[in-house]
């Protein structure tokens, strides 16, 4: 207990201070609390101290609920996540749209967006500002440009809030690379084509093979005059071994397509498609 002097004041005066601390109530979890604490004087004399007890328990559980919502957002393995001022600049942004652009932390923020997208009218970030004034989110895909000049197709999210006062806040952006799910779905577009128009030789293939046929017994054949496809039909015979030729050109690209990926070769031709030395010899 610190002695007092004549006039009633300590020795040493306690001085105004601020801690954290944990409030252990009779009931329920502790608490998490900020104790402050004051001297008071009345006419320059001593009289006391005043303590206050504030609970921060609510903040303290939001604040953690932020820091791993911002951990979250900065280990983002898909999503390149910017925030950015109703000016255009890059306030803030994740890892992952740095790594991906090619800027540096100290670089990328205050970069304009229109730096990043300046490839086209439409996607531009003009273009997108444009359609946030009439609606506060738009979606759609974008051309980034990187730090080096390279382009890439992303799919890119944007939403505004607006507050309650009306004003512009901060614009949120998402944006995912689609190079590869673009190049996937071209050549998945490219192989359905290759399959329809393989179908459709196959079949013209069939039919001609059996206008080409002879007739069952030369004895028939003489009675009728028949003469070979090659002599008798030319024009027909021509067109066939043209269809027969697009067919194995598509089935040599598919054999290649084979030995760079180790697939299977998705082209199965029938056995009793015809060749053109098959007809050479007939005629």
């Amino acid at each position: 207990m610190s002695s007092l002097t004549p006039k009633g004041v300590p020795a040493r005066p306690p001085r105004a201070w601020v801690s954290p601390a944990q409030l252990k109530p009779k009931y329920g979890s502790p608490l998490s609390v900020i104790l402050s604490s004051s001297p008071i004087y009345y006419e320059m004399e001593y009289r006391g101290i005043v303590m206050v007890i504030s609970d921060i328990t609510q903040i303290n559980k939001a604040r953690e609920k932020v820091e791993l919502l911002a951990n979250l957002v900065e280990n983002a393995q898909y999503d390149m996540m910017f925030i950015v001022n109703p000016n255009g600049q890059i306030t803030e942004c994740n890892s992952l749209a740095r790594s991906s652009l090619g800027y540096a932390q100290s670089e990328i923020l205050g970069l304009n967006m229109k730096a990043l997208l300046k490839s086209d009218a439409d996607r531009g970030w003009g273009g997108i500002v444009d359609s946030l004034e009439l609606d506060s989110k738009w979606r759609g895909e974008i051309l980034p440009t990187s730090k080096n000049g390279n382009e890439f197709t992303a799919e890119m999210t944007v939403s505004r809030p607006v507050s309650k006062e009306g004003n512009r806040a901060n614009t949120i952006c998402f944006m995912r690379d689609i190079t590869e799910r673009k190049r996937a779905e071209n050549e998945l577009a490219e192989a359905w084509g290759n399959a329809a128009r393989v179908e459709q030789l196959e079949r013209g293939l069939k039919s001609l093979e059996q206008l080409s046929r002879p007739p069952d017994t030369a004895l028939t054949a003489q009675s009728f005059g028949l003469a070979p496809l090659r002599q008798g039909l030319p024009d027909t015979f021509n067109q066939m071994v043209e269809r027969y030729g697009d067919l194995m050109e598509i089935h040599s690209a598919a054999l290649k397509s084979k030995t760079k990926k180790g697939g299977k070769s998705w082209i199965k031709l029938n056995s009793s498609c015809i060749s053109p030395a098959r007809h050479r010899g007939a005629g």
